[in-house]
């Protein structure tokens, strides 16, 4: 039985239920590309896939040399899927957090004709901002983030506005507590935008940001000063990024109605946010689909998962395809070949609450999914940092899936 690839958060939430869960449906999963290691291809797939002209572009956090000064299996890569084929192609192979980069964790986005990515060596360097040639593979750092803790603070997926790139870090700041922070993607120019003080703005933003009128909208994994969760149950948070002012749209209650711990970006459909959290509303790790109305802070729970057959632990974001929501869970599902499941693809349809598990991964096909969905042509694509069928440490080096409803 293999066991949990990431901990869960230790936060122990109130039991509610929403919608309601419905068996799988039928439609058609295909594993397009199952990652080897070593140095001909990359390891643990990082971060949401994106679509660029019709070619799928994503990151791995480990794999690609072997001469990685941080020690592991490498660097990582940044690699390019062809949807028809499933073809790989390994465009960057990172070598050093000071150079090009190194252990990319989130999706990558496209300005211009090149890519920017951020990276965390873990080693007590720094994150990273990289930019990166899909056709020729140059990459460059553009941006450090010096670590003065030991262990850099991850930074997010990157958003950009106008040639400015936005982000949030986990850490750093005046209180170490992570921050939202502007990037010139030409000159590398740095500034931070706000800073969390960890009480009720919020602590810790893993995810990125999203742009609705001109406010920057993202979540904070904890803050927000409920005592239902030890540090805090989370936020929704907006910034202004003229002037830097913080507002709270809302603080997780991590209570029988709410959930906690939110670790994913929000999507914004016909004027309301949609978002997961990783922790409560249901079973104690169970967590939720919730919209937000960002106007007058109205939260709904849409779903709260059960954590056996459908799921438990979404930790990516949503997609929205004519009304359905999709997404992953990291666990649940029911699968033998993992102690806590090795996670699901499911679908949430707005109009009644109601979920329908779409895939269960068996492990073999991938394991904790947890990242966002990307749908092309009306299919969806996706990653899972852990299974396959090639063994490495008895976790698997991941996958690259597609799902056609």
């Amino acid at each position: 039985m293999r066991g949990f690839y990431m901990a869960a958060t230790g936060l122990v939430c109130g039991v509610a239920l929403a919608g309601a869960a419905a068996p799988a449906r039928a439609g058609t999963f295909t594993v397009l590309h199952e990652f080897q290691g070593g140095t001909g291809d990359g390891a643990s797939p990082s971060g949401s896939l994106i679509d660029a002209g019709g070619t799928l572009y994503g990151n791995s956090f480990w794999g690609g040399a072997a001469n990685c000064p941080y020690g592991g299996v490498g660097c990582g890569t940044v690699y390019s899927i062809n949807p028809a084929t499933g073809a790989e192609t390994i465009v960057h192979v990172f070598t050093d957090a000071v150079k090009d980069g190194a252990r990319p964790r989130a999706n990558l986005i496209k300005v211009g004709k090149k890519l920017f990515g951020t990276g965390d060596d873990g080693a007590g360097i720094g994150s990273t901002v990289f930019s990166v040639n899909p056709m020729t593979g140059a990459a460059k750092v553009i941006y450090l983030a010096p670590s003065e803790a030991g262990y850099p603070g991850a930074l997010s997926a990157l958003l950009n506005i106008g040639g400015t790139l936005y982000g949030t870090s986990i850490e750093g700041g005046t209180s170490n507590l992570g921050t939202v922070f502007a990037v010139n993607h030409k000159t590398g120019a740095e500034s931070a935008v706000y800073s969390f003080q960890g009480g009720s703005d919020g602590a810790n933003p893993a995810a990125s940001l999203i742009n609705v009128g001109g406010l920057l909208y993202g979540t904070a994994e904890y803050g927000g000063g409920s005592t239902k969760c030890d540090s805090g149950c989370g936020v929704v948070f907006s910034v202004d990024p003229a002037t830097g002012a913080e507002q709270i749209v809302h603080a997780f209650k991590g209570s029988q109605h709410d959930g906690s711990a939110p670790m994913a970006n929000m999507i914004e459909v016909g004027g309301l946010l949609y978002g997961t959290t990783s922790s409560g509303g249901g079973h104690a790790f169970g967590g939720t689909v919730f919209s937000l109305d960002p106007t007058t802070g109205k939260e709904t729970i849409i779903y709260a998962f059960q954590g056996g057959g459908d799921g438990y632990r979404p930790t990516g974001g949503l997609i929205d395809v004519g009304g359905t929501l999709y997404g992953t869970t990291q666990y649940g599902g029911g699968a033998k070949a993992c102690e806590a499941g090795c996670g699901t693809l499911f679908a949430v349809d707005l109009s009644s609450g109601s979920e329908t598990v779409l895939h269960a991964f068996q492990f073999t096909d991938g394991s904790v999914p947890g990242s966002a969905l990307v749908d092309v042509n009306g299919s969806l694509y996706g990653t899972a940092p852990l299974g396959g069928d090639t063994q490495v440490y008895d976790q698997g080096y991941g996958t690259v899936f597609e799902y056609t409803p």
